[in-house]
């Protein structure tokens, strides 16, 4: 048995994870109370997350908008990926909006730091919040014709905004001169950079007091728990595939071309899956997602069927798979136009929760307000 599945006292393993989530939840009740933008401290558009060195869930706060479920890990990878483990330093802040990552539209900024003990990379602070505007053809950057995402304002790939605790001017000035409202928006990255720093000096009062070792089995407790009440859960159902199919009207665009949604949701044993197969293409129009954009579409209606009650963390997802092919509206590639994302990920809910209505009836809602 090695040192990560050892059994915890329950008292201790509780507080643990009770401290995990309050950690996230004073990261954002800070972000929304001193960011200037209304579409953050009002709308709430945002999601405060803890994850661990390899970008899994460890916990996330219990506000912001449930689109954003326990997707920030792509962000997140995609700096391991371009700097690796040994590229961080501490006080080192990192920012992206690149679509071909984060597959939103360019308003959804993420912003994360790393979290060190005894020089040892162990975690990310992070968060996403809704930038005001991001530059593109119109104010606000959400163009309802626009073809591809070039035209809906400024892309980041992964680039540190702060770089061993020194604020990075010339980054900043090229944000600034590149978006409509630079005073609001530098407010809002202030509320960012304050929420992962706060989340980074509270991890690492944890540490002190509890050290790493205690911390790193009671996470691993957490998910295997979560893993199991899930997998107990799907293995009550009815077995089978279940199919549903929606569609929206055009795609902003071509108003003769209707979008097809498709799902298949398959329960065997103590897994499930969820198939895309069958969906539109991306389409000419900004009604596209990535596929992030999908999984947290996918994650939003299997948690709150499957696992309602249960704080989201990599554990309680370990259970679902997701099939979907490459290049559909939500998977899209290149340079697709993405402004309108959202539209469209509310249909594909709203369609997995009616392939689940085959297996639990008694749990599935009625439709949303179907914005197209």
């Amino acid at each position: 048995m090695n040192a990560h599945t050892m059994t915890q006292d329950p008292v201790t393993l509780e507080i643990i994870r009770s401290l995990l989530i309050a950690v996230v939840d004073e990261a954002e009740i800070n972000l929304s109370r001193t960011a200037l933008s209304p579409i953050i401290y009002e709308v709430k558009d945002y999601c405060v997350c803890l994850l661990d060195k390899e970008a899994r869930t460890i916990s996330q706060s219990r506000g912001g908008i449930p689109t954003f479920m326990a997707d920030l890990g792509e962000a997140v990878r995609d700096g391991l990926e371009i700097y690796g483990e040994k590229g961080f330093e501490p006080g080192d802040v990192a920012i992206i909006n690149y679509s071909g990552v984060c597959g939103q539209h360019l308003n959804n900024v993420v912003m994360y730091a790393p979290i060190f003990w005894k020089g040892e990379l162990i975690a990310f602070a992070a968060n996403r919040a809704h930038w005001s505007d991001v530059g593109g053809a119109v104010a606000g950057s959400f163009a309802t014709n626009s073809t591809e995402i070039f035209q809906e304002g400024l892309q980041i790939r992964t680039v540190k905004i702060v770089k061993r605790g020194q604020w990075d001017e010339e980054i900043a000035r090229m944000i600034r001169y590149n978006i409509r409202f630079p005073d609001l928006t530098f407010g809002d990255i202030a509320a960012q950079l304050s929420a992962c720093e706060l989340i980074v000096r509270r991890t690492g009062e944890l540490l002190q007091k509890y050290g790493w070792d205690l911390i790193r089995r009671c996470i691993d407790a957490i998910w295997n728990q979560s893993e199991a009440a899930v997998r107990s859960y799907i293995s009550q159902l009815p077995p089978g595939r279940y199919e549903a199919e929606s569609f929206l009207d055009d795609d902003g665009i071509n108003p003769d071309r209707t979008l097809p949604i498709k799902v298949a949701v398959t329960i065997s044993g103590d897994e499930l899956e969820i198939d895309f197969t069958g969906t539109a293409d991306q389409t000419r129009g900004p009604m596209n997602s990535g596929e992030s954009g999908a999984f947290a579409a996918a994650r939003v209606a299997f948690k709150s069927l499957i696992a309602s009650d249960m704080p989201p963390n990599d554990g309680a997802f370990r259970p679902l798979k997701i099939k979907l092919p490459p290049g559909t509206m939500i998977s899209a590639k290149g340079s697709a136009a993405m402004a309108h994302w959202n539209m469209s990920l509310k249909t594909v809910i709203d369609t997995i929760y009616q392939a689940f209505s085959g297996a639990m009836p008694d749990r599935v809602p009625a439709a949303h307000h179907a914005g197209q």
